[in-house]
């Protein structure tokens, strides 16, 4: 398990092992320092991560152009669900996370090996959509592509709501807000309509994940690991698509409901 996971873990678990928490708590995890905040306002939550380049990932669409030598050039080459692509020569290439200039740097490496001084050419033609993530207690969990904003409130009613079985004041909000940055933000579902405090409806950035918890969860770092181990790479949420059958496959063997 990498230094990363674990922190990201370690976050988790102090998030939702306290069971008598009425919501709006959050855990800190910046360089494996952990820092808890018991009330957090609406106005100092923390936005998510933007990198200074553009970091590829699934559903992104490009051409590779190798310039004078067209049999190794491909156009609308889409970014896999698995974060990879294929590519004449080189095969398989796991792009998520890279920078196109990296792409560019890995692919003139690899040509190298059999063309004098190659000059590859990268085009985005598409950038992917803005995916948002709803797992565990609702009835459709999964991933959601959005053209704009939404909040907490919305992502849950795209995922047709919230079951029976779903702790109500511990929602929690999942976001990447540095390099080695990411907080959980503990949501009550409860205080935000019956007490009209929508200012905790926080409005959701890409690839954040909103994770519904059961009343009552056992085994937590195993359940944590299921659901997290997307998280290996910095930046690397799009790989969670394959996480989620998983993590709810298993779901039932980590959870002891209450009496």
């Amino acid at each position: 398990m990498s230094a990363y996971r674990t922190k990201v873990i370690l976050l988790i678990i102090l998030v939702l092992s306290a069971g008598c928490s009425s919501g709006n708590r959050m855990i800190s995890n910046r360089d494996g320092e952990i820092r808890e905040t018991e009330y957090i306002s609406p106005d100092s939550i923390p936005e998510a991560y933007r990198p200074d380049k553009y970091l590829l990932g699934y559903g992104d669409m490009m051409d590779i152009i190798l310039i004078d030598y067209e049999k190794y050039s491909r156009e609308y080459i889409t970014v896999r669900p698995d974060g990879r692509i294929s590519c004449p020569y080189l095969g398989e290439i796991d792009v998520t996370g890279m920078t196109v200039q990296e792409l560019d740097d890995h692919i003139t490496r690899g040509f190298s090996e059999i063309i004098k001084r190659p000059e590859v050419s990268i085009i985005i033609r598409e950038f992917r959509p803005l995916n948002i993530y709803v797992l565990g207690e609702v009835e459709l969990p999964g991933i959601f592509e959005v053209k704009e904003a939404r909040t907490v409130l919305e992502a849950l009613s795209m995922a047709k709501g919230l079951t029976d079985e779903a702790k109500r004041n511990g929602v929690l909000l999942i976001r990447k807000t540095g390099p080695n940055h990411i907080v959980g933000i503990e949501i009550d579902i409860n205080r935000i309509i019956k007490d009209n405090r929508y200012e905790y409806n926080i409005k959701l950035e890409g690839n954040d994940i909103v994770m519904v918890p059961k009343q009552k969860i056992s085994r937590l770092s195993d359940f944590v690991n299921n659901y997290l181990g997307v998280l290996d790479k910095p930046f690397d949420f799009l790989r969670i698509y394959y996480y989620i059958r998983q993590a709810e496959a298993t779901y039932e063997h980590f959870v002891v409901r209450d009496n």
